[in-house]
């Protein structure tokens, strides 16, 4: 497989190793705070050293996506090295756009944001894009 785990998958193998620590609740309570306290400082971190930026503007996207293709679905189509005919769920159509817009390192489309996008350009629905 590809590696990747889901947050429902992480969580349930997570809560399965909590319950093995032989340990009073109150205790496997504070590990799990005291970790997740530990991951949110290392996110604020990362963002104030500029290690992650997220586009989370719809309108900033739809900017990125005129200015790289010049308005053309012809030439967006192209660039993505996609035919007419291609469905992409909106997960690969963004990791296909992460790769092709030249985004300064450590910048990201925001997921929920480009389906936005997708769905106000009228490709398919929330899940899926229909490029024609």
């Amino acid at each position: 497989g590809t590696g990747r785990v889901s947050w429902t998958a992480f969580l349930r193998f997570y809560g399965q190793l909590l319950d093995a620590i032989p340990r009073p609740l109150e205790e496997k309570v504070h590990l799990v705070k005291s970790k997740s306290i530990a991951l949110s400082n290392s996110v604020e971190n990362a963002l104030v050293l500029g290690g992650f930026h997220l586009i989370t503007s719809v309108e900033h996207v739809q900017q990125l996506l005129e200015s790289r293709f010049s308005g053309s679905e012809d030439e967006a189509l192209k660039v993505l090295e996609l035919d007419s005919n291609s469905t992409l769920s909106v997960p690969e159509l963004l990791r296909c756009l992460e790769r092709r817009l030249d985004l300064p390192q450590g910048t990201r489309i925001d997921l929920r944001c480009l389906r936005m996008v997708c769905s106000g350009l009228g490709f398919g629905d929330a899940s899926t894009v229909q490029v024609c």
